[in-house]
C-alpha cells in the first residue's frame, strides 16, 4: 500500500496506479517466497514455480505476467483491501495506510532494504505504473537487492515495533471507526494469549473450545463466554451430523436401515445428547439463520434422533434436509435419494473415514475465525 501511494504522481489515475503497483509487488513477494524462502504456502505458486525456471522473470499487470488468472481482482480486493479497512490498517479510497503505520514502514526500510543497498523509495520507482519490470532470480550473485530484502521481510521476524502496531490494528481493532465486535475481539485475543490457546480442532476438538470458554468466563467476560458456549452447543450436533451425512454419501446402493445399524455399532456408547435441550432451545435463532421454518424443524428432528441413537432415522432426516436445502438453492438437485429403502448417491464432495464414537461426540468442525485469531495472537505475542 505504501509503495503504491509513493508511486502516484500528481496527474496520475490514482486507482489505476495503486492497483498496478500492488499487483507487481504481489508478484515480487511471491517470487521471493518461493525462490529464496522455499515457501509454497501462497496463491499462484504453480505459475511462480514454472516461471522461476528462468533466470529472469517480469513483473506487470498484463495477463502474461499475472500469477493468477484473476489476480487483478482476486488477489487485491478479496484478500487485502477489504480486510485491511476492516481492521483499521487502511483508510480512504484508494486505500491508504493509517498515518501511525508510517513509522513501521521506516523501520522495515532500515531493517531489510538499506542493508541490501536499496530502499523502499527505490522499489516504488521500479514498480512505477506503466512499466514492465525485469527481475533477476539467477545467478544468486545477480539477484535484485529488492528481491532479497523482500524475502527477508516476509519471514516471521518483524521488528518489535511492527508487531506492536499490527497487534493494535489487527487484533485489537484500534483505529477502526466502527468496531463491529465492540471490543470483544480484543478481550478474546488477550485471553487466548494468557492461556496459550491453540484452537486445535483436530486433536482436542470441542474440549479445546470448552477450555477457551472456561477461561473467558473466569476472566469475567460472561457475554463472550455465552457466545462460545452457544458454539459448543451447535457444534456438538452439527459436526457429528456432517460426519453421519458423509458416511451416508459413501453408502451407494446400500440399504438405509443396514447403514444406520452399522453407524450405531460404530458410535456405540457415544453421548450426543449432552446439549440436546439447549440446541432445541435455539430453534428461533436456527430458523432465522435458515430463513426457513421447515428446514429448522428438520434440524431439530435430526438433533433428537442423533441424541437418542436412532441412526437410521437420522440418516433419512439428513436426506430430507439436503433435499430441502438444495430446493431452496434455485431448485437444485439433491445429492442423495432413498428409493425403496436403497441409497442412491448423485453427488459427493467429501472424503475421509468415519470417526469413532468418542471422537464424533467431541468433533469441532466450523472454525468461526477463532483459529486464525489464535494463530495471530501467538505470532504477535
Amino acid at each position: 500500500m505504501w509503495l503504491a501511494e509513493h508511486a502516484v504522481h500528481d496527474n496520475d489515475d490514482a486507482d489505476y496506479v495503486w492497483l498496478d503497483v500492488f499487483l507487481k509487488f504481489e508478484q515480487l513477494a511471491s517470487y521471493a517466497r518461493w525462490k529464496i524462502n522455499d515457501d509454497r504456502g501462497f496463491r499462484g505458486i504453480e505459475q511462480v514455480e514454472v516461471r522461476s525456471a528462468n533466470a529472469v522473470v517480469h513483473l506487470s499487470s498484463s495477463n502474461q505476467d499475472q500469477i493468477l488468472s484473476v489476480q487483478r481482482h482476486y488477489g487485491v480486493w478479496g484478500l487485502y483491501a477489504e480486510p485491511g479497512r476492516d481492521c483499521g490498517l487502511l483508510t480512504g479510497h484508494p486505500p491508504r495506510l493509517q498515518p501511525d503505520l508510517h513509522s513501521v514502514i521506516a523501520e522495515l526500510d532500515e531493517t531489510y532494504f538499506r542493508p541490501q543497498g536499496t530502499s523502499l523509495d527505490a522499489l516504488a520507482k521500479k514498480l512505477r505504473s506503466g512499466t514492465r519490470c525485469s527481475l533477476h532470480l539467477e545467478p544468486r550473485e545477480n539477484r535484485e537487492p529488492a528481491l532479497v530484502a523482500t524475502a527477508a521481510m516476509l519471514k516471521p521476524n518483524f521488528p518489535p515495533e511492527a508487531y506492536k502496531r499490527f497487534q493494535r490494528h489487527i487484533l485489537w481493532n484500534e483505529g477502526v471507526p466502527l468496531d463491529s465486535t465492540e471490543g470483544r475481539q480484543k478481550l478474546l485475543s488477550e485471553v487466548m494469549g494468557n492461556i496459550k490457546w491453540a484452537g486445535d480442532r483436530g486433536a482436542h476438538g470441542l474440549d479445546e473450545l470448552k477450555l477457551l470458554e472456561a477461561a473467558v468466563r473466569k476472566a469475567g467476560h460472561k457475554s463472550v463466554a455465552a457466545v462460545l458456549h452457544d458454539i459448543v452447543v451447535v457444534e456438538s450436533f452439527l459436526a457429528p451430523a456432517v460426519a453421519a451425512f458423509d458416511f451416508l454419501l459413501g453408502g451407494q446402493g446400500r440399504n438405509l436401515k443396514e447403514l444406520g445399524k452399522e453407524l450405531g455399532e460404530h458410535w456405540r456408547g457415544a453421548r450426543f445428547d449432552a446439549h440436546l435441550d439447549e440446541f432445541l432451545g435455539q430453534q428461533q435463532e436456527i430458523q432465522k439463520a435458515c430463513n426457513d421454518e421447515a428446514a429448522a424443524g428438520l434440524w431439530a428432528r435430526a438433533a433428537k434422533e442423533l441424541g437418542r441413537h436412532r441412526f437410521s432415522e437420522l440418516l433419512a432426516t439428513l436426506v430430507d434436509l439436503n433435499t430441502r436445502i438444495m430446493e431452496d438453492r434455485n431448485q437444485g438437485a439433491p445429492w442423495v435419494k432413498i428409493t425403496n429403502g436403497t441409497i442412491r448417491v448423485d453427488y459427493r464432495d467429501r472424503t475421509g473415514g468415519l470417526p469413532g464414537g468418542r471422537e464424533a461426540a467431541n468433533l469441532w468442525l466450523h472454525d468461526y475465525y477463532l483459529t486464525p485469531l489464535a494463530s495471530l495472537t501467538q505470532e504477535m505475542a
